[in-house]
């Protein structure tokens, strides 16, 4: 394939790549040469070590060296979504891609998100099909089918497409949620009824799977209710004007939609919401 640099205004990079890493020293160069290796040169990667105890440093730097269009910060630990908010800080392009470090994209895949915003100029976010890789590659269909379906449950990955100026509009990741779900709070944010949502048809992009304990993935399944019981709270206006009736109604809208059956922890904040109610 060609190389295309496309040109930014005022010599800005077109697109922004923000990688945040903890306990990703072992895949993030991977990741990071799956930016290199993409067919549009005009970009810029900012990592963010978001207080990782590991030595993700030492494998950052010498690409770090080698290229300048990497660049490389170390903060506390704070999550993700602070991690992000952060590198977005500290970048300039027009056009925002998370990517975690230790997922991949394919070398075509930011040319064809850029070409997309060019052929559909009111799309909001662009996106792909993506793949597995890692303990599996069985890989579940990912569509956005609307925005009152995407209330209910995610329908976009972290790593896809969308202006700066929708960052700035939205404030950013919610740096209350710690324990991932945060790209659908913010999705939830950055789009509406009307907004156009791109999706290329072609596996661009690859989502690690990881092995983990039975105890991990309960502590997950369990943090994930936790996050989705702060997320209907906090946009139950949202959720009464889609669905009608309370928070609680809406987990058992979604429990008859998606079958799931969801055991909310009442956090501080959902007692605190329905107290309101």
């Amino acid at each position: 394939m060609h190389h295309s640099r496309l040109q930014p205004a005022a010599g800005n990079p077109v697109v922004s790549i923000i990688m945040t890493a903890y306990k990703q020293a072992s895949f993030i160069e991977e990741s990071i040469r799956s930016v290199l290796s993409q067919t549009c040169e005009n970009w810029e990667l900012v990592i963010v070590d978001d207080g990782s105890p590991d030595n993700v440093g030492e494998v950052v730097r010498p690409f770090v060296e080698q290229d300048d269009r990497i660049k490389f910060y170390h903060t506390e630990n704070r999550g993700v979504s602070a991690a992000r908010n952060f590198g977005v800080s500290r970048s300039c392009g027009e056009f925002i891609l998370p990517l975690d470090a230790d997922d991949v994209i394919k070398d075509s895949y930011i040319e064809e998100c850029l070409a997309m915003f060019r052929e559909f100029p009111d799309a909001k976010v662009v996106y792909c099909q993506w793949e597995y890789f890692g303990v599996t590659t069985d890989t579940p269909p990912l569509s956005y089918k609307g925005y009152k379906n995407l209330l209910l449950d995610n329908s976009i990955f972290n790593t896809a497409m969308f202006r700066r100026s929708d960052w700035n509009r939205t404030g950013g990741w919610d740096e209350n949620i710690m324990v991932g779900r945060e790209d659908w709070e913010f999705w939830i944010r950055l789009l509406d009824e009307n907004a156009v949502v791109v999706q290329i048809q072609k596996p661009l992009f690859r989502y690690r799977i990881k092995a983990q304990s039975r105890n991990v993935t309960a502590k997950t399944r369990e943090a994930t209710f936790s996050t989705d019981d702060y997320v209907y709270c906090k946009h139950n206006a949202l959720y009464r004007k889609f669905f009608g009736g309370s928070a609680i109604d809406n987990i058992k809208y979604r429990e008859r939609m998606l079958g799931e059956h969801p055991k909310p922890l009442f956090s501080r904040i959902w007692r605190a919401a329905l107290k309101r109610e």
